[in-house]
């Protein structure tokens, strides 16, 4: 045997590769790593015990650790613990158990409650001392036995509450026992999440949870009311009693994903202080998410997401406000999404300039990598000037999607915006945008040099029929992506079924032509003059912008 597979930490990570998914189902690929492991284990005493705590690290079920004990018999009913448990089993459970670091955990109605509980008793430990993730799915809040599965190696749990009918009474106290138990027993708990109804109580001990790094809050207030009458028993909050008197939990929070229609905050946002938080994810109503943005500290987020709707005409004015939000241009911000949906009832889109949703990211020094804004029922005034500003300003893109309402007559770019990425943001795999489909003369693009530009997967929403798009052709518009982008990955394209038959035909004529080799390739001789392309891109959109801005590529050896 080699001896760098004698080393714990190289060997760990070569059967890293052969860990098995959490589902235990008897799927092809789960018996196959299962398999795999197993024969490892049993090729020599150096990798036996790193490949069982591979093969049981991640579980669904308690099932494959029960059925090591020759007592855990069916009785036609239900699965019961039936006698005693030798030394020797119970020294053989623990072993296993103990391996154990992520359970996916689901109340199973024909297992007695006392397997569990007995279990724990002949042990006088926890039942699974190394747990590290426990996700409660379809939680039930009247479950006790879930109490057996807490122990202080937990780093994170999810708490998935299941659906209850309106009116059907539930005994919750478990579950606040449960959370209570958390703060308790987990003083070291990085992560909590927590979906499903909730109330109050839930939460009165959050606060206590000193060293959360992160928490996911999801649900809305539940209904309760006299007899038959339900009504609203109030919003859940954010900010219980014993936090408004102790801050060292939003002060240490690094991450926060909540539901703010149905968490709004008990005190006012002035209370809140998020000065470490690093990733923040808003879900809800506009009119909620505005102020919470307000008590962000931006020197250290990195990472924002906000999902809202629009509930009314007025939303024009607040998508202003929220784009100007700070933020929004944090200077260390590298991941930003921001999706609008449409009312409910049907309004005509308010129209946004760019300035009015791009002004503040038009730094020299940004760091954002990955943009995704996705308005319904906003249109966005955008010129190719507009894109070369865009492409200037984010050199680090990875991946950028702005889609956004379109309608004869609006201002949208051409497939000339295409060539300022090229120039501009090597580093980008991904565009979804908006174009209309004019294409530009072919000495604009046909002699690019290249770049190395990886881009995978290019999104071109084409502009509503009418506007732009007579004598289209098909194979010009192949060529010229395939100069552009010659690393598209055709198959991930091809496979996206919602595109127009306009752009299907165009990949398929990009993969007819590059299968057989018949795309033109780009010459090595000089490049045209810098006059010339400032001459052409001038006739393709606002004179004077669109000059100024090729101009400074030009300047800057880029054209």
């Amino acid at each position: 045997m080699h001896r760098a597979l004698v080393i714990h930490d190289i060997l760990n990570q070569v059967l890293g590769y052969l860990q098995v998914q959490k589902r235990w189902t008897d799927t092809i690929d789960t018996r196959r790593e299962r398999h795999d492991l197993i024969c490892i284990a049993l090729t020599c005493k150096a990798f036996l015990d790193p490949a069982l705590d591979e093969l049981w690290a991640r579980l669904d079920s308690l099932n494959p650790l029960l059925r090591l004990l020759s007592g855990f018999q069916w009785t036609g009913d239900v699965y019961i613990l039936a006698g005693g448990v030798s030394p020797g089993e119970l020294a053989r459970f623990s072993r296993y158990a103990a391996r154990v670091r992520e359970l996916e955990y689901r109340r199973d109605a024909y297992i007695h409650p006392s397997v569990v509980h007995r279990l724990v008793v002949a042990r006088s430990a926890p039942l699974l001392p190394g747990l590290r993730v426990l996700q409660w799915d379809e939680a039930d809040p009247s479950c006790a036995e879930v109490m057996f599965l807490i122990t202080p190696t937990l780093m994170r749990v999810e708490i998935q509450l299941a659906h209850s009918k309106p009116g059907y009474e539930r005994d919750e106290r478990p579950l606040e026992a449960f959370v209570n138990a958390l703060a308790d027993t987990v003083p070291m708990l990085r992560h909590l999440v927590f979906t499903g109804t909730l109330r109050h109580n839930h939460l009165a001990r959050l606060s206590d949870l000193k060293f959360l790094q992160s928490v996911t809050l999801k649900g809305r207030a539940p209904f309760k009311g006299p007899g038959n009458a339900f009504s609203p028993e109030g919003p859940v909050v954010l900010t219980t009693p014993q936090m408004y008197y102790d801050f060292s939990l939003m002060q240490h929070l690094a991450e926060l994903d909540i539901d703010v229609d149905g968490l709004q905050p008990l005190y006012p946002p002035s209370y809140y202080h998020f000065l470490q938080l690093r990733s923040l994810r808003l879900t809800g109503t506009l009119a909620y998410i505005l102020p919470l943005l307000d008590t962000i500290s931006t020197g250290l987020l990195t990472s924002l997401s906000l999902s809202f709707a629009s509930p009314h005409s007025s939303t024009c004015c607040d998508l202003r406000a929220l784009f100007s939000k700070a933020p929004l241009y944090s200077a260390r911000l590298r991941h930003l999404r921001i999706h609008a949906s449409a009312p409910a009832r049907w309004q005509p889109p308010e129209a946004l300039s760019f300035q009015d949703v791009f002004a503040h990211f038009l730094t020299p020094d940004s760091t954002m990598e990955e943009v995704d804004i996705h308005l319904e029922n906003a249109m966005i005034a955008m010129t190719d000037a507009h894109i070369v500003q865009l492409a200037d300003s984010l050199p680090l893109l990875r991946t950028f999607s702005c889609r956004y309402a379109m309608a004869d007559g609006g201002v949208s770019p051409t497939l000339w915006c295409l060539i300022p990425f090229v120039y501009r943001c090597p580093s980008l795999t991904s565009l979804a945008l908006p174009v209309r489909m004019l294409i530009p003369p072919e000495d604009t693009w046909q002699f690019l040099p290249q770049r190395g530009i990886q881009m995978r997967t290019l999104d071109l929403l084409e502009w509503p029929e009418g506007h732009g798009q007579m004598g289209f052709d098909v194979r010009e518009v192949a060529r010229m992506l395939d100069v552009l982008f010659p690393n598209l990955d055709l198959n991930t394209i091809e496979r996206e079924s919602w595109r127009s038959t306009m752009w299907r035909e165009v990949f398929a004529a990009i993969g007819v032509a590059t299968a057989r080799g018949s795309m033109q390739a780009i010459p090595n001789h000089a490049l045209q003059t810098v006059e010339d392309d400032i001459a052409h891109v001038a006739t393709s959109g606002p004179a004077s912008d669109l000059v100024r801005q090729t101009a400074y590529l030009a300047q800057e050896g880029s054209l």
